[in-house]
């Protein structure tokens, strides 16, 4: 299976070494020719496209791997999850079939290699195809409802007015007002009226 990987600004430091390790295996979405941007969001969107267009493998590395997580399993097909070790890898691999794993920079480099080594020579186990069935039957249903309910919500929320800077102000104060009644466009009312398309 290609395996693709791919670094935010804060995590390039790490490929030279980890890419030295596998040689062989690992393809770099970005390289001197097409440098990478530097925002987490980007990098992550293009390497689970790539990894969706592939059915391949994906590795990426931010700062502390929280983001591009969060990011990553916004895309239907992709299951990401963040390995801080060798026994987190193992898990997300073989238990939960993640195609995507995201590393931080903040483990030191040494220890991204064993953790990417983990997941190179893990398989998923046959037990796990019951629950992955069910997650992807619930994924299908969010992201096809996903657009429809958008355009068709009846909820209106209502800002009445920001706190200052350092004001106290009490939940009921603070909380948005939601009230049900027919729009077809979420509006934020932040003294202004805002339409989202």
């Amino acid at each position: 299976m290609k395996t693709f990987i791919a670094a935010d600004h804060r995590a390039r430091h790490q490929l030279p070494e980890i890419l030295q390790a596998f040689p062989r295996t690992l393809r770099q979405l970005f390289d001197e020719k097409s440098p990478p941007p530097d925002d987490y969001v980007t990098v992550t969107i293009a390497l689970c496209e790539r990894v969706l267009a592939a059915r391949a493998f994906g590795l990426l590395l931010c700062g502390n791997g929280i983001g591009i997580s969060i990011v990553a399993n916004k895309h239907e097909g992709i299951y990401a999850a963040r390995c801080l070790s060798v026994s987190d890898a193992l898990s997300a691999k073989r238990k939960n079939s993640a195609n995507v794993i995201c590393l931080s920079a903040e483990t030191p480099v040494l220890s991204n290699i064993e953790i990417v080594q983990a997941c190179l020579d893990s398989r998923v186990q046959e037990d796990c195809d019951v629950r992955m069935e069910l997650i992807r039957n619930l994924e299908q249903r969010r992201f096809s409802r996903g657009v429809q309910n958008w355009e068709h919500s009846k909820t209106t929320i209502e800002v009445s007015r920001l706190p200052a800077p350092g004001e106290r102000v009490s939940p009921r104060q603070s909380s948005a007002r939601i009230k049900d009644e027919p729009v077809s466009k979420l509006r934020l009312l932040l003294g202004k009226t805002f339409d989202i398309d």
